[in-house]
């Protein structure tokens, strides 16, 4: 553990990954060179991603449970918003494309 802290602490490239790449990144990348290190890391990088999400959550809930959109089913929207694929705008338009 102590010589895998003296590689990475050592190393010029890891430290430019460090501040280039977010945190959770950095120790993916290096998870298979710093077996130990990396396994450390998960327990603690890991409440605060959840508690993100949770707060991330309970905002996007709170705007779209206004007085107006009170009787909507929230489940699908709140899916939709916290999802992070980006559709393709356009392929979908051509594919739902109806003749008018």
């Amino acid at each position: 553990e102590e010589s895998e802290l003296l590689q990475l602490s050592s190393s010029y490239t890891l430290k430019s990954d460090y501040e280039t790449l977010s945190l959770s990144a950095f120790w993916i990348k290096v998870k298979e060179d710093f077996l130990l290190l990396s396994r450390k890391s998960v327990p603690l990088l890991l409440p605060f991603t959840t508690t993100s999400l949770c707060e991330l959550g309970f905002s996007i809930l709170t705007h779209l449970k206004t007085k107006e959109r009170n009787g909507l089913n929230g489940a699908a929207a709140m899916q939709v918003t916290l999802s992070s694929c980006v559709p393709d705008c356009n392929e979908l338009m051509n594919r739902e494309a109806h003749l008018s």
